[in-house]
C-alpha cells in the first residue's frame, strides 16, 4: 500500500507541476501581448500628436479656403454630370 500512496503522491505531485508551468506560460503570453499593445498605442498616440502638430503648424488650408471656387455638380439628361463652377 506504500508504494500506491507513494505513486499517487508522485502524480498529485506531477500534475501540480505541470499545471504550475502552464499558469507561468499563460502569464507569459499575456505579458507580451500587453506589451505589444501598449506599444502599438504609444506608437498612434505619437503619430496623432504629430499629426495635431503638422495641421496647427499649416496655415495654407485655413488661409486658402476663401478664395478656392465654389463648385457645384451639374448633372445631365444621361445620369451623369460635371463639376461647374458656382455663379455668386
Amino acid at each position: 500500500m506504500s508504494t500506491k500512496q507513494s505513486d499517487l503522491s508522485a502524480f498529485g505531485k506531477a500534475q501540480t507541476e505541470g499545471m504550475l508551468n502552464l499558469q507561468k506560460e499563460l502569464l507569459e503570453t499575456y505579458e507580451q501581448a500587453s506589451r505589444a499593445w501598449l506599444d502599438r498605442v504609444r506608437s498612434e498616440v505619437e503619430l496623432w500628436s504629430r499629426l495635431g502638430e503638422k495641421l496647427t503648424a499649416t496655415r495654407f488650408c485655413s488661409r486658402s479656403h476663401g478664395r478656392l471656387p465654389k463648385m457645384r455638380w451639374r448633372a445631365d439628361a444621361n445620369g451623369g454630370g460635371r463639376w461647374k463652377t458656382a455663379v455668386q
